[in-house]
């Protein structure tokens, strides 16, 4: 017994799950792969700080300053956003990578400094993709290309 049990629940679907992630700790995304994480997004605006494997698209490009895919590959990291650990291989046992999740989870747990600093970073960093600068970012390509189409 690992005496996870006691912290660890497998709700199923909910139809909100905001009111169980703001109750959490911290946020650990565990993907294989992802698109745009929505979910690693919405927790980070909870402020909760996040723990993520770097799977393809996604999780470097939000915790990561420079969107460095291939900068995790042995080891954790702690990034300018959360914690990226290495990316886990579709069909393959990945104990080294799983190991490395757990190291990330038990560093960021044990640290309330690092706790603190995650969780002020998360809710900075969501801001980037809010409604507002989605607007901004289509107003700026929208000009851009009626310029291009006046030349």
């Amino acid at each position: 017994d690992t005496g996870l049990t006691d912290h660890i629940f497998f709700s199923g679907y909910q139809s909100n799950p905001y009111k169980y992630m703001a109750k959490c700790s911290c946020f650990v995304l565990s993907s294989v792969s992802e698109g745009f994480p929505n979910v690693l997004a919405e927790a980070m605006a909870l402020k909760l700080p996040v723990v993520a494997t770097n799977c393809f698209s996604g999780p470097a490009e939000i915790l990561r300053s420079d969107a460095d895919y291939s900068a995790v590959t042995d080891r954790y990291e702690l990034c300018d956003y959360g914690i990226l650990t290495p990316r886990f291989a579709a069909g393959a046992e990945n104990n080294a990578e799983v190991i490395e999740l757990s190291n990330a989870i038990s560093t960021l747990l044990a640290s309330s400094e690092l706790m603190s600093k995650y969780s002020e970073l998360s809710g900075q960093r969501v801001l980037l993709y809010s409604e507002d600068e989605a607007n901004k970012k289509l107003h700026e390509i929208f000009c851009i290309l009626k310029a291009r189409r006046e030349v």
